[in-house]
């Protein structure tokens, strides 16, 4: 059974603050397959805490910083293929055809789309009029994103990448 207790938090693994652990089954043969934890207050605040301390040199990263990124993590993602297909399949019970081909190909031609859209962002632009005065877009802050279940690939890139 694979063991995911811990939680990514401030660039390392952690334990939860206190145990809670959860069996995932797998719909297709109602099988546990890994246990997980399900976090509390405590480790939701300590996770706030560091997105907040990493957003204060976040925020004033370039675009090109931004693009390099999602580029790296594009890349880690199409060496992943196979392991992201076989854990779709488990934690939703899909055919491993599907997993591969529709689970993780829109995740593949998401990230594409904002790298894309990215790349023809302009995050700042003169007012119509007021060739004094300028709109300027900038990241406000820490984002919670929560996403079904029955979609994750899609629901994941469609809130993580346009947040970062």
């Amino acid at each position: 059974m694979l063991d995911r207790r811990q939680f990514y938090i401030n660039g390392q693994w952690v334990n939860p603050v206190k145990e809670n652990d959860f069996k995932v089954i797998n719909p297709a043969t109602e099988e546990a397959f890994a246990v997980i934890s399900l976090g509390d207050q405590a480790d939701t605040d300590a996770a706030v805490s560091a997105a907040r301390n990493a957003f204060k040199s976040w925020q004033h990263s370039s675009k090109s910083e931004r693009i390099a990124l999602l580029k790296s993590i594009q890349s880690e993602y199409a060496k992943r293929e196979e392991d992201i297909a076989q854990a779709t399949t488990m934690e939703m019970g899909a055919p491993i055809s599907l997993s591969r081909t529709q689970q993780v190909g829109c995740g593949t031609g998401h990230i594409q789309k904002f790298i894309d859209s990215l790349e023809g962002f302009e995050f700042e632009e003169e007012l119509e009029g007021f060739p004094t005065e300028k709109i300027i877009k900038e990241p406000i802050g820490v984002a919670g994103l929560i996403t079904p279940w029955n979609w994750p690939m899609n629901q994941i890139f469609l809130k993580v990448i346009p947040a970062i």
